[in-house]
Order: C-alpha cells, then structure tokens, then sequence
C-alpha cells in the first residue's frame, strides 16, 4: 500500500471478512450469533473514509471495491468501527517498538482477560 490509511483499510477488509466467516459457521453450528461486528481501530482517516459515505477517493478500483465492502456493512448495521487510540490497542505490542511505561501497560492488558 502507499499510506498507513490504505494499509488500515486493508487491514479491516481482511479481519472483517474473517469475522464474518467465523459468524456463518457458528449460525451453521446453530449458535446464533445476532450481534453486530465490532472493529476497533486507531487510524481516524480510515475510519472517516469506511463511514462517512462519501467512498474512497483513490484511482485504483480494488480500494473502492474494498471500501464499499465495508461501507455496505456499516449500512446495514452488522459492522461497527469503534476509534481506539494506539496506546490501547494491544495488538500493536506485537508489531511497533513499544518501551517503558507504554510496553508494561500494553503487556499488562495481553496478560488480563478481556
């Protein structure tokens, strides 16, 4: 991708596809599941892009297909995408350089319950 909020937007496709993936097999398996999807993410220029309605301004057509993948799922309220700030995402201690107080706080959340 050429910017962090493509990458973000990327991103969300990937994970929502595979939720909702996870939510048919277990309608499948007769658990019923009526909750909407809930995505958390930190990027507030993707999260403006998915939900405002207004559609990806890129060139590139797989972007604009991707968005309105997401955009239909907000529509029809079975996705909804919360803003968390970085410092509480607890995945990102996986992938960015996180010392001190910032890497015990986010260490400390991998060892707790959700």
């Amino acid at each position: 991708t050429l910017s962090s909020t493509e990458a973000e937007i990327e991103a969300s496709v990937c994970i929502v596809k595979r939720m909702l993936n996870i939510k048919l097999l277990l309608q499948e398996l007769n658990i019923n599941i009526n909750n909407k999807i809930i995505l958390y993410q930190d990027n507030l220029s993707s999260i403006t892009l998915l939900t405002n309605g207004e559609g990806y301004t890129g060139k590139s057509r797989f972007m604009r297909v991707r968005y309105h993948f997401i955009y239909e799922l907000i529509q029809s309220n079975e996705l909804q995408i919360i803003y968390c700030p970085t410092e509480h995402m607890r995945a990102d201690i996986l992938s960015k350089p996180y010392v001190g107080i910032n890497f015990v706080n986010l260490r400390n959340t991998l060892l707790t319950p959700i």
